[in-house]
């Protein structure tokens, strides 16, 4: 990391748009805060650590740099599988809920066991309005059950407005986190949704009527792809452009026509 650190403190380059030190193994990024604080990356617009074991340290370190306004143009930040959790997440929420990255449009924290103490955290940014340019939220296998699935949806539906893709897949929502996210829906609709990936949740049966229910009378006009698999998946017929119910390995055969 330190001399990683150096190449990046003497490389300031005025285009510099992309830094992608993905599965690195990299397991601490301290040393690399010296030249992010120091504007070398003020032009980054997409920052990848993807697959680096840097954990709560590495990201309250990243936290802290992102709150100086060293990364005023970042607008993607991919932290899947960094082994970050609840401390972690709560101090890169609050950073964010104080507008470090207002032109934030994707955010990767899948794979990392953030909890409910992380996602009510992320919940509150997004509900200070910090997070309004956010087109893509990624909160796959974090370890979320149905309170903290529930803040994040509330949120996203009042201060997201631009919100297009969400991934919950592999938490723990069951019928309590789907009722939540149907109520959200229909109290506050979500225009531009195109895909939300509720994946291994155990939904079924009941919280699946209600968000088929909420989504039939207009909730998320532009939804292409609602995944409810272990359960059932909505997708959009290509040829007829007409969206339908399907079991997941049954395509061709029709459900419900919403």
């Amino acid at each position: 990391p330190m001399e990683m650190a150096e190449a990046l403190e003497a490389c300031k380059v005025p285009t510099l748009k992309v830094l992608d030190l993905g599965e690195n193994g990299l397991t601490e990024i301290r040393a690399l805060v010296a030249p992010m604080a120091s504007n070398a990356l003020s032009t980054i617009e997409k920052l990848n650590l993807e697959s680096n074991p840097i954990g709560n340290r590495g990201v309250m370190a990243l936290a802290t740099v992102l709150s100086c306004g060293a990364m005023p143009a970042l607008q993607d930040l991919d932290l899947t599988d960094t082994d970050c959790g609840s401390d972690g997440c709560v101090a890169l929420a609050e950073a964010l809920g104080n507008g470090a990255a207002v032109a934030l449009k994707d955010l990767s924290l899948g794979d990392n066991q953030i909890e409910k103490e992380g996602a009510m955290a992320l919940a509150g940014a997004v509900s200070k309005g910090a997070l309004q340019a956010l087109e893509t939220l990624v909160l796959e296998t974090c370890g979320l059950e149905h309170e903290a699935t529930g803040a994040i949806i509330e949120a996203l539906a009042k201060k997201a407005p631009c919100l297009h893709s969400l991934n919950l897949n592999h938490n723990q929502m069951g019928q309590r986190g789907a009722a939540r996210v149907a109520a959200a829906l229909e109290a506050k609709p979500m225009m531009f949704l195109q895909e939300l990936q509720m994946s291994g949740n155990g939904i079924d049966g009941q919280g699946f009527a209600l968000l088929a229910n909420a989504i039939g009378r207009g909730a998320t006009p532009s939804l292409e792809e609602l995944d409810l698999s272990n359960g059932l998946e909505l997708m959009d017929d290509n040829k007829s452009h007409n969206r339908r119910w399907v079991a997941p390995n049954e395509a061709s055969h029709s459900w419900k026509t919403v």
